[in-house]
């Protein structure tokens, strides 16, 4: 590693792997900085010590306030598409017309950078496991638009395994081939303007004795995810104030049973969605393993349901939320995330409730169990009164352990020229040369997993950037 780049990039996860491929592509000396240390298994699932070393906090993380939502802060070479699922989302229209009024992109450009984005990670309709069909049918009788979830991950029709077409297997390789460089095991700690350019002061976290070192840039790119960059950003003193919104996808996680085979792939998440009433409301199919069943329901029932695990299949109610969680950082880099759900939150989740259960009692389940946080979980059958009760859900919902995966907004795009320090270019305003491309400047609520449109988001400027780039 040299110590000047043209371009240094912060966050090798799908923002800064794209950043960096298409600078690298227009002959640009880039560097792509990553703070994880280790490579990452590109199986679907991984171990619970992978887990362990690519979640920040072991994958242990909750907001404080009245309403505690787990969340998850990833930590790997590749990013959160290294050790998420595969789920892939175009923008809702509503991000698009956005950009094109804002960006000044036109839809046939947006159009193309998703034909190079998913040809890129290979996105592909996965295989129908039998309950997403059954669901996709019960949802059409319902009168209910639902969708085939699409999905970059590779299937092998005989072992039935699934490996996922992560960044580190496919746009940082390219990357590396054609020239660009990437290192891990190094943790931007703070960076400051230097002339024309930028001095960026590197943690290496790969000696017993982590050493700081001093690189240079003319071009400084923050793609470390909608937690990292402002944080990085607060720290180097480029931004005022210590608080930042944050966008959730608070949601909740119910079991339900049938009476026969549902699942192939008991390790995949079969490819299914109500998106009848996006983009407040999303349900879907959640990763149904024993770990996972262990997780929300508790150990009882993985024990009574350990041998019949082709019959289960976890489902989510999400909603987006009216109320914006906070991102606060302390003097001295801690920080915390507060978040309180509103009244009309909360009652969006019931109703998500309710059209979950029925949606599964028209699919053929007989019985479910909600996640319960103030005791054993209660296993109810569809032929009894209890699984319509108004009672019974407005009981599963108050007491489900509530989480969010996906996280982003913190720094949105331009959306609100007083408050926002992201221009709609991408670059942080009145700062020369420095750029924010990834998951936190996505400008508006999306309802889905927001992988896709922050990529299209990204290459949509970093080609805005190379064409106007005087080198």
């Amino acid at each position: 590693m040299k110590n000047s780049y043209e371009v240094i990039i912060v966050g090798s996860g799908p923002s800064g792997s794209t950043v960096g491929l298409e600078l690298a592509k227009s002959g640009f000396e880039v560097l792509v900085l990553e703070e994880s240390k280790e490579n990452v298994s590109e199986d679907l699932h991984h171990t619970a010590s992978e887990a362990l070393a690519h979640y920040r906090n072991g994958g242990l993380a909750v907001t404080l306030g009245a309403t505690p939502m787990s969340f998850i802060d990833p930590c790997a070479i590749g990013g959160g598409s290294q050790v998420n699922s595969g789920i892939y989302h175009r923008a809702p229209q509503y991000i698009e017309e956005f950009l094109e009024k804002n960006v000044g992109v036109s839809s046939n450009q947006i159009q193309e950078i998703y034909q190079i984005n998913e040809s890129s990670i290979g996105v592909t309709n996965p295989p129908l496991e039998p309950v997403a069909s059954l669901l996709e049918l019960s949802s059409s009788r319902m009168g209910w638009k639902s969708s085939q979830v699409k999905t970059w991950r590779t299937y092998d029709s005989d072992s039935l395994q699934i490996k996922r077409n992560t960044m580190k297997k496919t746009l940082l390789k390219e990357f590396e081939e054609i020239g660009g460089s990437l290192v891990s095991g190094k943790k931007v700690i703070r960076f400051e303007k230097k002339s024309e350019g930028w001095r960026v002061t590197v943690l290496d976290l790969h000696p017993k004795n982590p050493e700081k070192r001093e690189l240079y840039c003319t071009y400084l790119f923050i793609c470390a995810g909608a937690l990292q960059s402002p944080k990085l950003l607060h720290r180097s003193g480029q931004i005022s104030g210590n608080r930042f919104p944050i966008r959730t996808h608070p949601m909740i996680r119910t079991s339900y049973k049938f009476p026969f085979d549902v699942r192939q792939r008991v390790e995949d998440i079969p490819s299914f969605q109500v998106i009848e009433f996006l983009p407040r409301m999303v349900l879907g199919c959640s990763l149904t393993t024993p770990s996972q069943i262990a997780l929300w329901h508790g150990p009882q029932v993985l024990s009574k349901w350990i041998h019949e695990l082709s019959k289960i299949q976890t489902m989510y109610t999400l909603i987006t939320s009216s109320r914006l969680a906070h991102l606060h950082v302390l003097p001295g880099g801690t920080s915390f995330i507060s978040y309180r759900m509103s009244s009309k939150d909360k009652k969006a989740l019931l109703l998500g409730q309710k059209r979950l259960n029925n949606l599964a009692g028209e699919a053929g389940a007989i019985s479910r169990v909600a996640n319960n946080t103030t005791g054993p979980s209660i296993e109810v059958n569809f032929s009894s009164k209890e699984w319509g009760l108004e009672e019974r859900v407005q009981f599963e919902v108050k007491n489900s352990r509530i989480s969010t995966i996906h996280l982003y907004g913190s720094l949105p795009l331009g959306e609100f020229a007083n408050s926002s320090p992201v221009g709609s270019n991408g670059m942080v305003k009145k700062m020369k040369n420095l750029y924010v491309l990834d998951s936190s400047i996505i400008p508006k609520a999306i309802g889905v997993n927001p992988q896709g449109t922050t990529m299209l988001i990204s290459r949509l400027l970093i080609r805005q950037f190379i064409g106007t780039s005087k080198r």
